[in-house]
């Protein structure tokens, strides 16, 4: 998506949207009803406009993947921090409904879906080499480490990737821990 600066700018709403439109009890994107995702795609376009003579079914598939992404992070959260510590979240998040709330835990509650989760959990425990990079990518941070990258020749610094790919540099970066 273009420019660098909208991303940020798209993706919260979009966020928003699928928190408050779409039930947590859907395991899966791909098991919401094709009129819920249509609600979505509809609110994204009533909030933004798109450019004419843009491939709107490119758009709409972008809107999917990250409405996707969303979901299945929310999901996670509720689950990792209120579900397994007991907790509530319908007042922090007044548009989680106490009906759904109580079907969500019971759906994470079940043999099936705790197995499921400690597998999908020692899938996780297997990269040890997590990136930093947040919900928008390589695609913000590529043209800041190039920049950096000239500053650090013009300045006349030694580079400490000199002789790594582009490729490998990008993935070394991406891994490299925030500065606290």
């Amino acid at each position: 998506m273009q420019p660098i600066e909208i991303i940020s700018r798209f993706s919260n709403p979009c966020s928003c949207i699928v928190r408050e439109k779409v039930p947590i009890t859907y395991e899966n994107w791909k098991l919401v009803p094709k009129d819920l995702k249509g609600v979505v795609w509809g609110e994204m376009m009533r909030r933004f406009t798109y450019p004419d003579g843009s491939n709107l079914d490119k758009c709409e598939a972008h809107v999917m993947y990250l409405a996707g992404k969303v979901l299945r992070n929310f999901i996670y959260r509720l689950n990792r921090e209120y579900v397994q510590t007991g907790k509530n979240p319908c007042a922090r998040y007044n548009y989680v409904l106490p009906e759904v709330w109580e079907a969500f835990v019971k759906q994470k509650q079940t043999p099936e879906a705790k197995a499921k989760g400690e597998q999908f959990s020692k899938l996780a425990k297997r990269n040890v080499h997590h990136h930093h990079l947040g919900m928008t990518g390589y695609a913000t941070k590529k043209p800041k480490w190039r920049a950096e990258e000239r500053a650090t020749n013009e300045a006349g610094q030694p580079d400490p990737y000199d002789g790594i790919d582009e490729r490998a540099r990008d993935y070394l970066k991406a891994r490299k821990p925030k500065k606290l």
